[in-house]
């Protein structure tokens, strides 16, 4: 029946398998809950902005197919079933910056850095798996906003499989989206760790070009019969070129692999990338041929040894120290959160720490109304913005004369008399983000960190804010 489903849509509608899978899955699960009598229950509003959206007929034919196995769905399936619908199919906007304030397109190649960082292999410049993830995130995001739990089966599975994936995941999606007030549950990281687990094999099982010198002193006949025959075994190899013994000093350090047919003198006795073989390339030859090829794709390229400089030198360092070096800790009067954050907005701009004090209100005010930036039984609210109208990534604390009551989890009213504001540009370095990141984890999972903001000095704020980041004192 699931199956069923999505052969209602387009053949192009999935980018890949990885995507059909995990699309798969959900439908699995909805139908699943459906067939029980425990329907997905959504906000009617969400419902009706999802369903009033289709322009194709689809809801109706998939309601006209799942009556045909005498199951009829509530709007709220009906809804949850389009949104996570392959290739998109279900609604776009992954470019557009909704409740984040950042498109989730710019978010997903944030946890993609942060997976590039540990296992070398840069899947952000794939633009259709980053369009795709970043409709995932999305929808998990939502799913998370709205409080809809959903049971992934296959979540042990996962973690056997991809187990250092998973952590990597979990804590980047813990660093991005914290400062959003919300975290994912480890059944929604088991999704995502399934869907860029798929594409790092995938990526490695075309493994990157391994270039290959031969080395074969016995005439060049021979060499080319060693040449065809490396090239008609190892087919996803290359380049793979013929040299001379003198040209070893000069080309040898360009390759990845040498074979030569006779023993090479070398001068450093852990070269790894020699090996001498037969001229015929015997069996055994091959064996060990591509055990190294594996062991060289193992490695990282040459390309990948590092973040990019801009962000491993200096200036990332600067930066970094000077959101710590420059933190603020600054009292507003009491007043309406309008008024409270026109305060904050007209001290940013008098301290040059960004410009136009309207616009930047009025992110806020707009950020604020989207979701809940209130840290539960705190008295704290987290306020962060992305913008080009900001000079430099920024932290603050701004205690107010007073409280002002704001809406909290569950629509509950909490008095919030200290703001944390973290503020960055548009297009951020990778590395900045993280840090920040581990900010908004604190006030989230450090009981300890909010009564630290609405209570310390400004030494001691100092002083943990440069721990938070990493800093040595």
């Amino acid at each position: 029946m699931s199956k069923g489903v999505l052969k209602l849509l387009p053949d192009d509608s999935a980018e890949d398998d990885a995507s059909y899978l995990t699309s798969l899955l959900h439908v699995m699960v909805s139908l699943k809950q459906a067939s029980e009598g425990r329907p997905i229950a959504l906000p009617d509003e969400f419902v009706r902005e999802v369903i009033s959206a289709d322009r194709t007929g689809f809801c109706k034919k998939l309601r006209e197919y799942l009556s045909g196995f005498g199951l009829t769905i509530t709007d709220g399936e009906l809804a949850y079933l389009r949104v996570h619908l392959p290739g998109g199919y279900g609604g776009g906007g992954y470019r557009e910056a909704g409740e984040t304030g950042v498109p989730f397109d710019r978010l997903a190649e944030e946890v993609l850095y942060e997976v590039e960082k540990r296992f070398g292999t840069d899947l952000k410049a794939d633009s259709r798996f980053v369009a795709a993830l970043s409709r995932y995130l999305k929808l998990t995001f939502y799913r998370a906003k709205l409080g809809i739990q959903i049971k992934n089966s296959m979540l042990g599975a996962v973690r056997d499989r991809y187990g250092e994936l998973f952590d990597v995941v979990e804590k980047a999606c813990r660093l991005i989206f914290s400062k959003y007030n919300v975290l994912f549950p480890e059944d929604e990281i088991g999704f995502l760790v399934l869907y860029i687990g798929a594409r790092l094999e995938q990526t490695a099982r075309r493994g990157r070009r391994v270039s290959i010198l031969i080395l074969c002193p016995n005439g060049v006949f021979a060499s080319r019969i060693l040449l065809r025959k490396i090239r008609s075994v190892f087919q996803d190899v290359g380049p793979v070129e013929v040299g001379s013994l003198r040209d070893l000093p000069e080309k040898g350090p360009g390759y990845d692999l040498i074979l030569s047919t006779v023993e090479v003198g070398r001068q450093d006795p852990q070269e790894e990338n020699l090996l001498v073989v037969s001229p015929f390339l015997s069996d055994g030859d091959i064996v060990r041929i591509g055990e190294r090829i594996r062991g060289i794709r193992g490695r990282p390229g040459r390309a990948e040894t590092g973040p990019p400089a801009a962000e491993s030198g200096a200036e990332k360092e600067a930066l970094v120290r000077g959101m710590a070096e420059g933190l603020w800790l600054k009292t507003v009067p009491a007043g309406s959160f309008e008024a409270v954050v026109g305060s904050i907005a007209a001290a940013l701009c008098d301290g040059n720490v960004a410009r136009d004090r309207g616009e930047i209100g009025r992110l806020i005010l707009k950020r604020e109304k989207m979701g809940s930036i209130v840290i539960p039984h705190s008295h704290v609210s987290l306020l962060h913005i992305r913008s080009d109208l900001v000079n430099r990534p920024f932290v603050g604390v701004f205690r107010m004369d007073g409280s002002v009551l704001m809406e909290s989890a569950g629509f509950a009213q909490e008095p919030v008399d200290t703001f944390l504001v973290l503020l960055a540009r548009e297009n951020e370095s990778p590395a900045v983000l993280e840090k920040m990141g581990n900010v908004s984890v604190a006030l989230i999972e450090d009981a300890k960190f909010p009564a630290m903001l609405r209570q310390s000095r400004p030494d001691d704020l100092r002083a943990l804010l440069k721990d938070l980041l990493g800093l040595r004192r």
